[in-house]
């Protein structure tokens, strides 16, 4: 037996259709193992990050695992920016790198390094194969731990000589696992816990982080049978429920002050999810002294680690909520609703978009332009923000009924992540993607569209162009009130890029609108076009 028929197998085993890849001379061997593969596409990226970026989409839309193969230590080294926000943000990737042959590691050639201690900063687990009767079992390994609660990236280094070696019947392997969660919540736990509480029930606030998508039904029926309000965590990677529902208040803020201004209203507070992201110390506290918090999470990860927590429910997300409505059922504790309430709701945000596009605006305004681009796409069309600028705008001007395909900004920190996970989306779902992103974000992963290009990917990247690091400028601005525009001048990008220029040179149907007429007409074109196209708007 060869590890390359072991290697064949364990891709059909795991369902992996795309390696995604940027290889060098030390994934020469698993380059040469896939020939004859007609299940396996190789994905080329022209840089790692964009290479993990793509994956991470993929990942994300296909809500399977995600295969990377990028070249040994500098290869890794270069993809770690989203390779970090894929491990904050929960993505089950398996990454791989070449490693040098076993037999010359002793003298530490050219095109090794300690892979794993780098790896280790941002994955689950980080392993090198030792034994080449190892290869299938590592590798199967990786994929079962990614996809373990919390899921995540692994890692695992292949020298190249374990690629091709015959093991015979000295070889060791493991099976793909099959994640399935159950609820281990007990309904008498989450009786005690309303019962409890009830009194507090008519102030409740839910926040929610993206891995609640799924369970989206459940969880909205919770929050309209006791009428809480529903924030989205403030780095959720994705809207994980429909931001035009009534009791949708957006997105919870990044700052630890303003993040207690908001709670200081509520008397009992459900988190969905690990944590509450904050941004920049203040010296506050998230959560007010006195409240009671109820963390549910599919996992035990970070519970009660970072704030107080009153009362854990570890298990599945939507059958924790089926639950809870079928106590609050049993207790009679669903309140009455006004029916009128949800009408006037919807009848004020089309008015609020109503006059937004019908102002005589000389300038693009970020609101207007999300709300135009928006109207051109269907709701099956998945969105991604990365324009740190213009984020918090985005968020609450762009309303979709169905919940979870508007991903927002990677939770490591890094730019570079949109363009490629819209990328990524597309590959998964077919259809177009639109994502807006800043202009130096753009300078990010710009590499990323020419992977769209070279395989037909049809996604719309929306650039968002200040000239200038402008969010960099305001958060400086915040720190240091006193400082003045002179003192940003080096934030600005000028010399001015050519940002069509450069999209052209990566084959990108490229569109330069003056107004919101030729945006309209010029984002009906780019939705024709199977492939990348850009849109630079001049803000």
């Amino acid at each position: 037996m060869k590890n390359t028929s072991l290697f064949h197998q364990f891709l059909t085993d795991n369902k992996i259709q795309y390696i995604f890849g940027n290889p060098g001379t030390t994934e020469t061997p698993i380059m040469n193992a896939l020939e004859g593969e007609k299940e396996v596409e190789y994905i080329l990226g022209l840089q790692e990050n964009s290479v993990i970026g793509i994956a991470a989409g993929y990942a994300l839309a296909s809500e399977n695992i995600a295969m990377v193969n990028i070249h040994t230590y500098p290869g890794l080294a270069n993809a770690m920016c989203n390779l970090y926000s894929a491990y904050r943000s929960k993505i089950p990737l398996l990454i791989t790198a070449g490693q040098q042959d076993r037999k010359h590691l002793s003298i530490d050639p050219i095109l090794s390094g300690p892979l794993t201690d780098l790896a280790s900063t941002a994955t689950k687990s980080a392993k090198e194969i030792h034994f080449e009767g190892d290869f299938q079992f590592e590798l199967q390994r990786a994929i079962n731990i990614a996809k373990k609660a919390p899921e995540g990236p692994t890692f695992v280094s292949i020298p190249m000589d374990t690629v091709n070696a015959e093991v015979g019947t000295n070889y060791r392997t493991l099976t793909p696992i099959k994640t399935t969660f159950k609820n281990e919540v007990a309904v008498e736990s989450i009786r005690e816990l309303l019962l409890t509480e009830k009194q507090k029930l008519g102030k409740v606030v839910l926040l929610v982080d993206g891995i609640a998508t799924n369970a989206n039904k459940a969880l909205i029926a919770f929050a309209e049978n006791i009428q809480a309000d529903i924030y989205s965590t403030p780095f959720p990677v994705k809207i994980p429920v429909p931001s035009t529902h009534y009791l949708y208040k957006g997105a919870f803020p990044a700052f630890a002050s303003k993040q207690q201004n908001t709670l200081e209203h509520y008397d009992l507070i459900f988190v969905i999810g690990d944590a509450l992201d904050s941004f920049l110390f203040d010296d506050f506290t998230v959560i007010p002294k006195g409240k009671t918090v109820v963390q549910i999470n599919t996992n035990n990860d970070k519970v009660g680690e970072y704030f107080p927590v009153n009362y854990s429910l570890i298990g599945a997300i939507k059958p924790i909520f089926e639950n809870l409505n079928q106590v609050l059922k049993t207790l009679h504790l669903i309140k009455t609703v006004d029916p009128e309430k949800e009408k006037k709701h919807y009848k004020v945000l089309l008015e609020n978009q109503h006059t937004i596009l019908n102002r005589k605006d000389t300038a693009f305004k970020i609101d207007r332009v999300a709300l135009e681009v928006v109207s051109k796409i269907k709701e099956e069309n998945d969105i991604v923000l990365e324009a740190s600028s213009y984020e918090g705008d985005l968020k609450s001007s762009i309303k979709r009924e169905k919940a979870g395909n508007v991903y927002t900004a990677p939770r490591g920190g890094g730019l570079g992540w949109g363009m490629p996970v819209a990328i990524g989306l597309s590959l998964a779902t077919k259809k177009h993607s639109v994502c807006f992103v800043g202009d130096g974000g753009f300078q990010y992963s710009l590499q990323a569209i020419y992977t769209a290009k070279k395989y037909s990917i049809p996604v719309v990247f929306i650039v968002l162009n200040n000239g200038a690091y402008k969010v960099l400028k305001e958060l400086w601005k915040y720190q240091f009130p006193k400082t003045t525009e002179e003192d940003y001048h080096e934030l600005d990008l000028k010399p001015e890029v050519d940002i069509l220029a450069i999209s052209k040179g990566y084959g990108a149907a490229t569109f330069n609108p003056k107004d919101y007429k030729e945006l309209n007409k010029m984002m009906e074109e780019a939705l024709k076009i199977q492939g990348p196209s850009v849109i630079n708007v001049k803000m």
